[in-house]
């Protein structure tokens, strides 16, 4: 049985992620222990569809199912150009969605790892808009 890990990404607005980060910094200074956790915070659902894109979530799965050893055969699974392919992926990674290692026998080799087999969407709607009450 294939355990599954997961990732979340959560749409919230830049003064709530903002005030997330201020507590946690004050923790840290603190002393206090911060859990890690597998979440990303997008400040709108259009920029978690540009995020997950068909083409990146090909990526991806590819990356979590095949393991390919560099972005040549990663480019050669997903059938893309594989300069497109280091595009998405640089993109991915510079998120934390994507871990690049380089390979110890070749500098050029640019290894992709994916270590999430399943991604949650979170949207909060009480957090999107603010509704006025009517008295």
């Amino acid at each position: 049985m294939i355990k599954t890990t997961q990732i979340e990404i959560e749409v919230k607005s830049l003064e709530e992620t903002g005030r997330e980060m201020d507590e946690i910094a004050a923790k840290i200074k603190a002393g206090e222990r911060v859990k890690k956790t597998n979440r990303i915070s997008v400040p709108s659902l259009e920029v978690a569809r540009k995020i997950l894109s068909p083409e990146r979530l090909r990526i991806l799965a590819a990356i979590e199912e095949k393991h390919p050893k560099s972005m040549y055969q990663l480019a050669a699974l997903v059938g893309r150009d594989r300069r497109n392919v280091v595009k998405d992926v640089e993109y991915l990674a510079s998120i934390g969605l994507i871990k690049l290692t380089r390979e110890k026998k070749s500098r050029k080799l640019t290894i992709p790892l994916v270590n999430f087999n399943k991604i949650n969407i979170g949207i909060d709607l009480r957090r999107l808009i603010a509704i006025p009450t009517t008295a």
